[in-house]
Order: structure tokens, then C-alpha cells, then sequence
């Protein structure tokens, strides 16, 4: 969860401070931008990628390294649900700092709270109108995919997708 909340809170700090960046502009983001039509090829890119001879085992055997026999795994799946499905959680959780006023974490940095505190009990508590947004918004897409079980999966493990 700390990942999603380091991509959403730094594109609010961005925005907040009048950078020209915002969260599109962020590095490793320019998939939010792509829409809902883009997931086949997305899955189909990480099987490209994982594959046997795909680009990681050829970098990895170049290196001398042990290769990786990660697809039709549920790793895999895995990592191709996380990477689809991600700006879905992303994106509610930065709405929802964006919003949040600095001068009550600057307030709570104030009274002595360490940044830890201050997470658990100031941000956090206020976000999490973002996070069940962004938790409904994951879940109803997840269910119904069945193309990253098919093609990073193998056909081999069934997800609720499929059954549908």
C-alpha cells in the first residue's frame, strides 16, 4: 500500500506546489494515460517479456545470471494484474491528497508527531474516502479479466474471469 500512496501523495506535492509536472508527466505513470482498450496489449507485453527467450532471460543470461521461469505462474499473474490495475488505485488516492490542506500535517509535525505517526493518524484516516474508491474501482475490473490468466498464466490457474 506505501507505493500507491508514495506515486498518488508525490503528484499531489507536485500540483500543490505549481509544479508544470503533475501525475501523468510522473515517471513509470504514462500507463494511467492509456484506456481500458490497452490491456491486452499491455499483457501481451509482459509475456514478451517473460517469457523463456523474452527480453529479462536474454538480459539475465548476458549477465551470467540464473534465468527466471516466471511465466504461467501466479506471479505472473500477479504482476500483470498489479500493473494493469494499479492506476485504478492510484488515481483515487491522489484525488483525495490533492484535496488534503498541508497546513494540518505541517499542525500535527508541529505537535511533536513523527512522520510515521503523522501517516497513520492524519493522512491516512483522511485518504481513505480515496482508498475504498479505489478498491471498488480494482475489484470490478479484476473480477472480470480472464486475458492475463490466459496468456501469463497458461490457461493453468482459474480466476473468477474465467468462470464467467
Amino acid at each position: 500500500m506505501g507505493g500507491r500512496y508514495f506515486v498518488a501523495q508525490t503528484g499531489a506535492l507536485w500540483k500543490k506546489q505549481g509544479c508544470a509536472a503533475s501525475l501523468s508527466y510522473a515517471p513509470g505513470t504514462d500507463f494511467m494515460l492509456a484506456g481500458e482498450g490497452k490491456n491486452l496489449l499491455r499483457t501481451l507485453a509482459w509475456q514478451t517479456l517473460l517469457e523463456k527467450t523474452g527480453v529479462i532471460n536474454s538480459v539475465l543470461s548476458f549477465l551470467h545470471l540464473p534465468q527466471l521461469d516466471i511465466i504461467n505462474t501466479p506471479a505472473a499473474i500477479v504482476l500483470g494484474m498489479v500493473y494493469n490495475f494499479l492506476p485504478f488505485m492510484v488515481l483515487p488516492i491522489y484525488t483525495v491528497l490533492i484535496k488534503l490542506d498541508p497546513k494540518i500535517i505541517e499542525a500535527a509535525q508541529d505537535l511533536g508527531a513523527p512522520m510515521r505517526i503523522v501517516f497513520q493518524r492524519v493522512i491516512f484516516p483522511l485518504s481513505l474516502p480515496g482508498v475504498i474508491s479505489g478498491i471498488t474501482m480494482v475489484f470490478v475490473p479484476s473480477v472480470s479479466t480472464f486475458v492475463i490468466s490466459k496468456l501469463l498464466g497458461g490457461g493453468k490457474y482459474m480466476l473468477i474471469g474465467d468462470l464467467i
